[in-house]
């Protein structure tokens, strides 16, 4: 992105700052303090945009490119005669906020093990050292079930706009039969989709009257279907979620929203709580 320059080496954005501060009666002072502060907080953005663009070390040949979003390696596996696996070189796929959340729990949980490393050293214990295991924040289970619901739902809201094209039509046949076919999906679609909402329930994860208000922050519950579509579809994590109803960012009420999703991720499975 290419910013116009003046003559004496500010931007048209810069520029437009200043002359909205001046008029507001901010005064030449706070004109300057506003352009250096909107320039300070554009850096960070674009670092952090660049940071999150940048392909890890195995993917070092493909472009920086932010639209492509965030990436992970899925190792290829192929199932032997015997029972036996070989793990080949894997692919790239898309990450999604499960992805970060696990990541972020990791990360969280290596801080944590070299606290509890360096205050075994300090103590000069005469035992080994053992490090804590990781426990990441969601099952593989809940977070296939979470991937599958979302590919689901996005299906089945394209599904009502059928492709029109000759070969499609020829596909279908003289008798129709593509028609039915396609239709019998969607309805199938449909089916899952309810028994999928059902099984969440309209249960509240988060009940304002449980918490004391100097707590919680905000009077607005969190439902367990709301919290389900807006990490699973809309991918926030759970400090979003909490941000987007008014609460507190605490980690006990992280805690709490992780907890409730992974429930309502189980039963989504069939299991009962």
């Amino acid at each position: 992105m290419m910013i116009a320059m003046q003559d004496d080496g500010r931007s048209d954005v810069q520029r437009r700052i200043e002359a909205m501060t001046v008029a507001s009666g901010g005064g030449r002072k706070a004109a300057s303090a506003a352009i250096a502060f909107s320039a300070e907080d554009e850096r960070q953005r674009l670092a952090a945009m660049l940071a999150a663009a940048t392909p890890p070390e195995a993917m070092q040949a493909a472009p920086v490119a932010p639209a492509r979003g965030a990436q992970r390696l899925v190792p290829n596996v192929t199932v032997l005669p015997g029972g036996l696996r070989r793990i080949e070189p894997g692919h790239w796929e898309a990450a999604d906020v499960f992805d970060a959340m696990t990541r972020s729990a990791w990360l969280k949980h290596e801080a944590t093990v070299e606290k509890a490393r360096t205050a075994h050293e300090a103590s000069k214990s005469e035992e080994n050292f053992t490090a804590p295991a990781f426990e990441p924040p969601f099952t593989p289970g809940q977070i296939a079930m979470a991937r599958h619901y979302r590919g689901l739902v996005e299906r089945h809201s394209a599904g009502g706009v059928r492709c029109s094209s000759a070969e499609a039509l020829l596909a279908g046949g003289v008798s129709g039969g593509g028609d039915r076919d396609w239709m019998d999906g969607y309805l199938r679609e449909g089916e899952e989709l309810a028994r999928l909402r059902a099984r969440i329930g309209t249960g509240s994860a988060m009940v304002v009257r449980r918490i004391r208000p100097s707590s919680r922050g905000s009077k607005a519950s969190i439902l367990d279907r709301r919290l389900v579509d807006m990490v699973t579809l809309s991918g926030m994590t759970l400090s979003e979620v909490l941000r987007a109803h008014g609460w507190a960012e605490k980690g006990e009420h992280r805690e709490a929203l992780r907890v409730a999703l992974a429930s309502a991720l189980d039963r989504m499975q069939g299991y009962r709580d």
